[in-house]
């Protein structure tokens, strides 16, 4: 489908407005990162698990995904398990967030679902990299 030129210059103004916030969010320039590259502390695991575990405190998506991950993984597998059950739990969140218009919390789930995204990405690259 052809943009018009008013819609093209819509579109590069979004993708503007899109690359200051992830800009901002990350403090470093995102359109030359490498999705892969985000090794994580400790902290910053915990600050995306405190991060989650506020999300469900508001009372958004308690029951809509299975709370844990499975118990049977090696740990480097669970760790990653929980990443990835977080990201669901955050997308449930912003759909809620989304339907009851709160954009503050849609833009927060957003935003914690990226960087738990990134991390998953990084943890797998990792274990590339050691095999």
């Amino acid at each position: 489908m052809k943009l018009t030129p008013e819609e093209e210059a819509l579109l590069k103004q979004w993708r503007e407005l899109i690359a200051q916030v992830l800009n901002t969010y990350y403090w470093r320039e995102m359109q030359e990162a490498d999705p892969t590259s985000d090794k994580t502390t400790q902290e910053t695991r915990k600050m995306l698990k405190d991060r989650d575990l506020r999300t469900n405190s508001i009372g958004l998506n308690s029951e809509a995904v299975e709370k844990l991950a499975g118990i049977l993984d090696i740990p480097s597998e669970r760790e990653t398990s929980i990443l990835a059950v977080g990201i669901q739990k955050q997308c449930t969140a912003g759909i809620e967030a989304l339907i009851a218009n709160k954009k503050e919390i849609v833009m927060n789930a957003l935003l914690t679902t990226d960087y738990m995204a990134r991390v998953v990405a990084g943890d797998f690259q990792q274990r590339r990299e050691i095999a």
